[in-house]
């Protein structure tokens, strides 16, 4: 069975450069062979990495792929209110960040955090987008315990945290609180100096981003220049407003 341009030559390299897609056949031979490989090509992951505007139906389409007994409440007609309070979104978001480390469901707990990621974008929610966006950086940390998803490139989580080093919020409050991080991020790691795309670790930097709050100049010194979060020796030096509660002290 040939892939969807009808060639054999070099077709898996062809695959894994995306350059053609392998037919419904071949994805079910290969499940036969290898069960559980089908979710990585049919997850609704792939359709939201984009920085494209989206619509509802392109959330609805990527719920749909997930397993039904996970999330089930995500499943909704309605479109606007999913999510009806920060404290919802917050236990949602971790739930997926935890999930990416399963070995069966780990693709699906990036879905989710993408589909909560772009409906922000969408309603212009820039709380929840944050909040999104921190628990995507976790999550590609948490691939690296997976079996498959510790296969995905470092870039493809980059992809879609890069717009942040351009954002500018709507809430003046809050882009003044990003903006006055963002410049203490810089002047920590880069003298003050622009860094070039290749060079700004846009990952860290969300990670250590902490809440909309405004925040003394010692405070936001120790809040980039912090040591990250060792999980082989279990060292943590975030202050503990920033760490998740289940590694905190």
């Amino acid at each position: 069975m040939l892939g969807d341009d009808g060639k054999w030559e070099g077709m898996w390299s062809r695959y894994w450069r995306g350059l053609t897609a392998p037919s419904g056949k071949r994805i079910g031979r290969i499940e036969e062979k290898v069960p559980g490989s089908a979710r990585y090509f049919q997850a609704g992951f792939w359709d939201l990495l984009e920085d494209r505007p989206y619509l509802w139906q392109d959330f609805f389409d990527a719920i749909a792929t997930l397993p039904p007994e996970l999330f089930p409440h995500l499943r909704r007609e309605s479109t606007f209110g999913r999510l009806t309070n920060s404290s919802e979104s917050e236990a949602l978001l971790k739930r997926a960040v935890d999930l990416v480390s399963d070995a069966s469901d780990g693709i699906y707990g990036l879905t989710v955090i993408l589909v909560l990621l772009r409906e922000a974008e969408l309603v212009r929610d820039e709380s929840l987008y944050l909040r999104a966006l921190k628990a995507w950086a976790n999550a590609s940390e948490e691939s690296h315990t997976h079996p498959i998803l510790v296969q995905f490139a470092e870039s493809l989580f980059v992809l879609v945290a890069q717009p942040v080093e351009r954002i500018v919020f709507a809430d003046q409050a809050k882009n003044d609180c990003w903006q006055q991080y963002l410049a203490a991020y810089i002047d920590y790691w880069h003298q003050g100096n622009k860094p070039r795309p290749d060079e700004f670790d846009v990952l860290d930097c969300i990670r250590r981003f902490a809440d909309f709050q405004v925040r003394s100049t010692e405070e936001l010194k120790r809040l980039v220049s912090a040591k990250r979060f060792d999980n082989q020796t279990n060292d943590i030096a975030y202050p503990s407003w920033v760490l998740p509660a289940r590694i905190r002290r």
